[in-house]
């Protein structure tokens, strides 16, 4: 991630993070590793959906999910009337040391507690930042990943093909070590995958799909339990003792929730 781009005032300017992002050369051979781009494949993919659709990222996601869903608010930023109904983030650890300060200001770009700073600036807040600041409520994000597991159809209308659903969720990089957070993880050209016999949604979750947010923001789908569950948490503590309280809710719902043989849309 391009220091530079952390400035907010360049979200008025997206053709020069473009540029940033342009400029930047490969530390891998491209296809030969995992690495999260935790901010840049955002504004990639922003400019993939406005030049193949011609609209601008945000107004896809509203006209295509979040209206036809019937969702409170699930979209990038919100407008400035509504600043106050969003919950502060707040840094809630203890502060990073090498190696994980290293790691993390590699792939935000900045440092850990300056990008809280960043999330809570209206700047951010208001604007479009396509992989860091989707703004929704804990059931908006819930529907979503019930549209997937009910095979894209919602109320009687087909949101998405069954085939989009399947290509999202299969898997592309199974096990690897990714290369910017080093730790194994999975990956969809879509979602964080869940892994066998233990993974980033429990025990036994191995057919799983969602994504991590920042810090303890976890959102999954899992077709054999047949769920959708959103973990939203404002304060960011990394890693903290208090971590594993969260680690145990995902254990909890994993290992109480049984298995149902026959999901309603397999995938």
């Amino acid at each position: 991630m391009p220091p530079e781009a952390a400035n907010l005032d360049l979200l008025q300017d997206p053709q020069r993070i473009l540029e940033l992002i342009y400029e930047l050369e490969p530390t891998y051979k491209p296809g030969t590793v995992p690495a999260y781009h935790a901010i840049t494949s955002g504004f990639v993919f922003e400019e993939l959906i406005k030049r193949v659709s011609g609209l601008g990222i945000r107004e896809l996601l509203h006209q295509e999910i979040s209206e036809p869903l019937g969702m409170s608010h699930f979209n990038y930023g919100v407008p400035a009337e509504r600043l106050d109904e969003v919950a502060v983030d707040a840094c809630t650890g203890p502060k990073l040391l090498w190696p994980l300060k290293d790691i993390f200001e590699k792939a935000l770009g900045v440092p850990f507690e300056e990008v809280i700073d960043i999330s809570n600036d209206p700047r951010f807040r208001t604007g479009v930042v396509p992989s860091a600041n989707l703004i929704a409520t804990a059931d908006d994000v819930c529907r979503f990943f019930e549209l997937l597991l009910a095979g894209g159809a919602y109320e009687g209308r087909q949101i998405f093909s069954e085939s989009t659903i399947r290509r999202a969720v299969e898997p592309q990089t199974p096990g690897q070590i990714d290369r910017t957070l080093f730790m194994p993880l999975s990956y969809s050209m879509g979602f964080m995958l869940g892994t066998d016999p233990v993974g980033l949604y429990g025990l036994r979750c191995g057919r799983a799909f969602g994504h991590l947010g920042l810090s303890n923001v976890l959102a999954w789908a899992d077709p054999e339990r047949d769920i959708a569950v959103a973990l939203m948490n404002s304060g960011k503590p990394l890693f903290a003792l208090d971590t594993r309280h969260w680690l145990e809710i995902v254990r909890r719902i994993s290992t109480r929730i049984p298995r149902d043989a026959q999901p309603r849309f397999p995938i």
